[in-house]
């Protein structure tokens, strides 16, 4: 009788079972963005930079909107800063902030000259990656951002 249960069992199992999958994945447009380098979602929008100053933000995924960054730069990453604007980090020490979900973006400056590679933030900490190996450390109570020796001086 039990073995009879567990064979009812694995029949129905595999009767209304659906495959496992990782979903349906749809090509979209990406304009004239060029090469997509960065993909970051935050409260339901989405975001995605390029190069040569591109920005394409959306609140589906589906349709997208360009950004206005004025910029030529080509950018690598996003953040969100501790006051809830988005920022766009790239070559040259090149970021860029918006204070209206990916609308506008202003020109500000971490203070680092060399490619910002990614950007991480959470808060009242942050760290950056940049070439040459290096990564700089940012506590809010200091207010800047320090060097951290990791020992590598050549790019991640």
């Amino acid at each position: 009788m039990r073995i009879l249960n567990i064979f009812t069992f694995i029949f129905f199992m595999a009767l209304f079972a659906q495959p496992a999958h990782a979903g349906q994945w749809t090509s979209v447009s990406e304009g004239d963005l060029q090469t997509a380098r960065s993909f970051f979602e935050d409260s339901g929008t989405y975001y995605l930079t390029g190069n040569t100053g591109k920005s394409l933000y959306s609140a589906d995924g589906q349709t997208w909107q360009q950004g206005q960054t004025g910029s030529s730069d080509f950018y690598f990453d996003h953040g969100k800063l501790a006051d809830g604007n988005i920022v766009i980090v790239g070559n040259s020490g090149a970021a860029q902030s918006s204070v209206d979900s990916g609308l506008t973006w202003q020109s500000m400056s971490f203070g680092i000259t060399d490619n910002i590679n990614s950007i991480e933030l959470n808060g009242d900490t942050g760290f950056i990656t940049a070439d040459n190996g290096t990564l700089y450390h940012y506590i809010s109570a200091y207010g800047t951002w320090v060097v951290k020796d990791i020992g590598i001086s050549q790019n991640l």
